[in-house]
């Protein structure tokens, strides 16, 4: 159903559920399609790399994971599901 939903209109938050869709079914390749969407619809950094981060520590690429990390912005890395993240992966 998200397909058709972004068919009819393809917005980023629509592009970001579809990629969390994705990692939970371990189709890398399609999240990061997803992805690469939401960027290239204005999605914010705050929202979209906590699930690119997720998928770099899913494929095991950790130096992804903390380039991610370091694009949020200082707020969302004081948010306190975020900071002890943000805490270990420095």
């Amino acid at each position: 159903y998200i397909d058709q939903a972004i068919d009819h209109a393809n917005r980023p938050h629509r592009q970001l559920l579809r990629g969390r869709i994705c990692l939970a079914l371990k189709d890398y390749h399609n999240a990061e399609v997803a992805f690469r969407q939401c960027e290239a619809l204005g999605m914010d950094n705050d929202d979209l790399a906590p699930y690119r981060a997720e998928q770099a520590y899913q494929t095991h690429c950790y130096t992804a994971l903390r380039e991610q990390l370091s694009r949020l912005s200082p707020a969302a890395r004081r948010h306190p599901v975020l900071h002890p993240l943000m805490e270990y992966w420095q």
